[in-house]
């Protein structure tokens, strides 16, 4: 299986773990993926503390997010056309609460943009104070 970035090392695994280990990723619980996965509870609980299998679920669930992530961003000129005309409804309960969303979407992206701003700077004084003299 190859992902965005990384590869899953599935040669590490054995078949059983091979075809459970796409079935366990979709589950938040260890009983509710055993019983799809047709595994023992303990038999999960086990192959989790292993360090190949928990490394292939947490890369399979990394790349499932990475997915549903970009699709999400797919959908975003959408989700304003549809706020858009939300804040034109004649409803004002309806146009206040788009409102109320559009302004906190905003200050969201503000604040990680501002976050992302400092951080570079925080990595280039880092860098520099890193560099020999």
């Amino acid at each position: 299986m190859r992902g965005n970035e990384r590869e899953i090392g599935l040669s590490a695994l054995s078949p059983r773990q091979q075809a459970a280990l796409p079935i366990v990723a979709c589950f938040p619980t260890i009983v509710q993926a055993a019983r799809a996965a047709g595994v023992g509870e303990s038999t999960l609980r086990r192959w989790i503390t292993d360090p190949a299998f928990s490394a292939c679920l947490a890369e399979l669930r990394r790349q499932s997010a990475n997915i549903a992530r970009q699709k999400l961003l797919e959908l975003t000129p959408l989700c304003v056309s549809v706020l858009a005309d939300a804040m034109r409804d004649p409803d004002p309960a309806i146009r206040l609460r788009a409102v109320n969303y559009a302004l906190s979407f905003n200050l969201r992206a503000t604040e990680l943009e501002n976050l992302r701003s400092e951080l570079d700077t925080l990595e280039t004084a880092t860098s520099l104070l890193q560099q020999p003299t």
